[in-house]
């Protein structure tokens, strides 16, 4: 059984910067306890239970599913995870989820764009530089409530229909539903700097120091949710380096993978 992160801080590493990530303030770690243990808790009650309860799969927490394919995709920043995903979905004809999650948790949890959006995928700390700008409501912490929504939100997604749905810990939110396909895109770090130069119009430093950052944050806000190291191949179900076959070429990969794994079902 996982420890607790409430009681274990210990920092996690980015695989871009190998430096620690940052530690969580005291004050927001309270506030943010429930929220962030429910999915590891909800997977741990559910156990197998999933195949077994009456009515079908469900959901962790007891969401009915319907048997929906919920991919979940990791990945480094630069290794076009983003596009792999969005390419992929339409070529399954699955619905798409990145940004317009966005949206949507902005609308289920009442609360800005501004404030979700500079959230997303964030370490707590990074947002407290500027609390009032984002710290609001009865408790004066709306980061709990945030990802409390998100993971209601990511349920809901799960019962909508089959999907593929961007970084936020899904792996972790939805742990031991059945039609979860994990991933996990990475490439080496010059073919990162290279498109993200290109993608950014930036210079090789300032594409380095991007990935960096970005990867240090995804990183702390993975560990701090999951208590799990973020890229660790264990956590996958398939990893992908995204420069040995190229965007499409990784598509494909992907698309016989879930082939030959529902043909083994």
């Amino acid at each position: 059984m996982q420890h607790d992160p409430r009681h274990s801080h210990a920092p996690a590493t980015s695989p871009a910067s190998g430096q620690p990530d940052d530690r969580i303030p005291a004050a927001v770690d309270g506030a943010a306890s429930a929220a962030r243990t429910a999915p590891a808790e909800d997977a741990r009650a559910e156990g197998n239970g999933a195949a077994d309860a009456p009515g079908g799969d469900t959901l962790p927490g007891g969401s009915p599913a319907c048997g929906n394919v919920v991919i979940s995709l990791g990945r480094e920043y630069g290794s076009g995870g983003r596009e792999i995903g969005e390419r992929l979905s339409e070529r399954l004809g699955y619905a798409y989820y990145d940004k317009v999650l966005l949206k949507r948790l902005a609308e289920k949890s009442g609360l800005a764009d501004e404030a979700i959006e500079s959230f997303d995928e964030k370490p707590f700390s990074r947002l407290l530089l500027s609390p009032n700008r984002f710290l609001s409501g009865s408790d004066g912490h709306p980061l709990a409530q945030i990802h409390a929504a998100e993971i209601d939100l990511i349920h809901s997604l799960a019962q909508e229909g089959p999907c593929v749905i961007v970084g936020r810990c899904v792996d972790s939110v939805l742990a031991g539903y059945p039609h979860l396909v994990r991933l996990f895109v990475s490439a080496p770090m010059e073919d990162r700097v290279a498109r993200v130069m290109r993608r950014n119009s930036l210079d090789e430093e300032q594409a380095r120091a991007r990935i960096a950052r970005t990867d240090k944050e995804r990183a702390s806000y993975y560990r701090y949710f999951t208590d799990q190291k973020w890229g660790l191949a264990s956590n996958y179900d398939l990893c992908v380096n995204s420069a040995m076959a190229g965007i499409e070429g990784t598509v494909e990969v992907i698309a016989q993978f879930l082939e030959r794994r529902q043909a083994a079902r």
